[in-house]
């Protein structure tokens, strides 16, 4: 439950970035592997909780699974990321 908010939080902003980093001729496929790979990582993250929070406590839990991947999301998209500019047509991002 403690984890929930986490996710909210970056989880809004991908949506955001998804759409307005695509143009619209692939935002459709882009969304939908954006979405696959959600419940992939929410099947997995929960898969994992059980064995990493008996080995390595609630706080390092959290840490491995929540704060990590959401850090490392940050950096990818913050380095390796799409640059737009506010007044550009989303028809002339390149992909």
């Amino acid at each position: 439950m403690l984890f929930y908010p986490l996710v909210l939080a970056w989880n809004g902003t991908w949506w955001v970035y998804i759409a307005e980093t695509y143009p619209t001729r692939v935002r459709g496929t882009a969304d939908s592997w954006q979405v696959g790979l959600n419940d992939a990582a929410w099947i997995l993250g929960s898969l994992a909780y059980g064995f990493v929070i008996s080995a390595a406590g609630f706080l390092y839990t959290y840490l491995l699974i929540g704060a990590l991947p959401v850090l490392l999301g940050a950096i990818l998209v913050a380095t390796k990321g799409i640059k737009v500019k506010p007044d550009e047509e989303l028809e002339e991002i390149i992909v």
